[in-house]
């Protein structure tokens, strides 16, 4: 059958047979012939490269231990509080506005999840559908939990690199159900003015008014200041490995609860994923299903704002306990620019390295996230001394964050070709 979703013909226009030999070419191109898995070992056969990615997620998909102390060291720094108001607007019944805007948002021609209906379904029987999906959409987000049916996700795997040959070159992401999309974005749309009050000014993924360009504006800012005052300054990029399926389902809860939401839209956010599976689907076959026991599904609308919520903590840290930067237009104090799990951080001071390997520290046991320093890069500008490590971070003369690539015009002898 010819996938409808690729874009290759206008609407309406009937598959030829240049159609149909492109889709068998990609579809050729999306299979995995061979893979290491993580005992290093390759698979060529199907059952075997199933096998291996199947054995894969099942770790990744096991809990992960946090430290009470980290824990609540790490929530301890939240200061902004949702009010009663706020959760009362939260926890009120779905109406039928809300739910027409939430699938207005969702982006056509998207792969359904494992029951195979489409949002295009829901847009188009609107008329027919909405006072029954309007029950429906109720009666799911106060039973504060998902049926196993509606929980499962659909894994798929996309290449990260122009040739993967590890399991750790491809990102998974879960198709999910139209409904449980819905139900997320009508949450989303709850949460947003929410956001602004409790989420870092610092962080742009979330903030309305702000954006990645912005980000990107604010770290050449601060890099050309540097460099015209020959100011010393650190610039540090930090990769959080699998960020959003390391995050601990027992971290999330509790950065909510830390927030002021109430248990009871706390438990209906957990109920997203207290019967959540995962099948995983390679070369056309789909493994058995797999307990999500951690992780923020990408994916999923609602992943890049619990995301935020969950990754706050660590930038207030670093916010309080870091001196920051001058930036070219005036903006002082700026010691992060955040855009969700890529972080820039702008160190001043050497004898402030260590307050930041303690704070990392202290998040990392908290909430389950570990930084790949292999990954991690640094970048010295001004007259920043470039021949000590910090965290054994090797320093680079030209680093990227957010896809931009920055220049530094400090002498490094290692600098990333």
């Amino acid at each position: 059958m010819l996938n409808n979703s690729e874009q290759d013909r206008a609407e309406g226009e009937t598959p030829t047979i240049h159609h149909i030999i492109k889709s068998g070419k990609r579809q050729e191109t999306r299979t995995i012939n061979k893979i290491r898995d993580d005992n290093d070992e390759q698979q060529e056969t199907s059952k075997t490269i199933m096998k291996a990615f199947t054995n894969h997620f099942q770790r990744a998909s096991q809990p992960i231990e946090v430290q009470a102390e980290s824990m609540k060291e790490s929530v301890h720094r939240i200061t902004q509080s949702i009010n009663r108001e706020w959760n009362d607007a939260l926890m009120a019944p779905i109406v039928l506005e809300e739910l027409k805007t939430a699938i207005s948002q969702g982006k056509p021609n998207k792969a359904p999840g494992v029951d195979g209906i489409g949002l295009e379904f829901y847009r188009l029987g609107w008329d027919i559908v909405e006072t029954e999906l309007l029950q429906i959409m109720n009666i799911m987000y106060s039973e504060e939990a998902l049926g196993a049916h509606q929980a499962r996700g659909l894994m798929v795997c996309i290449p990260k690199t122009p040739n993967p040959t590890r399991i750790s070159d491809y990102r998974p992401l879960t198709l999910l159900n139209s409904d449980c999309k819905i139900l997320a974005r009508v949450i989303v749309n709850r949460q947003k003015p929410i956001l602004q009050v409790i989420i870092s000014p610092q962080q742009h993924c979330v903030m309305q008014g702000t954006s990645i360009f912005e980000a990107v504006a604010t770290i050449r800012d601060v890099i050309a200041n540097a460099e015209i005052s020959h100011t010393p300054r650190c610039v540090k990029s930090f990769n959080l490995q699998a960020a959003f399926d390391r995050v601990s389902h027992q971290y999330l809860e509790g950065t909510l609860r830390a927030n002021g939401f109430s248990e009871s839209f706390i438990r209906r956010i957990m109920g997203l994923y207290r019967n959540a599976t995962s099948e995983i689907h390679i070369n056309g076959f789909r493994s058995n299903s797999i307990p999500v026991k951690r992780s923020i599904r990408q994916g999923c609308p609602l992943s890049m704002l619990l995301y935020a919520i969950c990754i706050n903590p660590l930038l207030q840290a670093l916010e309080d306990g870091i001196t920051g930067v001058k930036t070219g237009n005036g903006r002082s104090g700026i010691a992060t620019v955040p855009y969700a799990d890529d972080i820039a951080i702008f160190l001043t001071r050497r004898e402030e390295t260590r307050k930041l390997q303690e704070m990392l520290g202290t998040y990392q046991k908290a909430s389950g996230a570990h930084i790949n320093v292999d990954k991690s890069r640094a970048m010295a500008i001004g007259e920043w001394d470039a021949t000590r490590r910090i965290m054994n971070i090797p320093y680079y003369g030209k680093i990227t964050i957010l896809g931009f690539t920055f220049k530094s015009k400090s002498n490094i002898t290692n600098k990333e070709q």
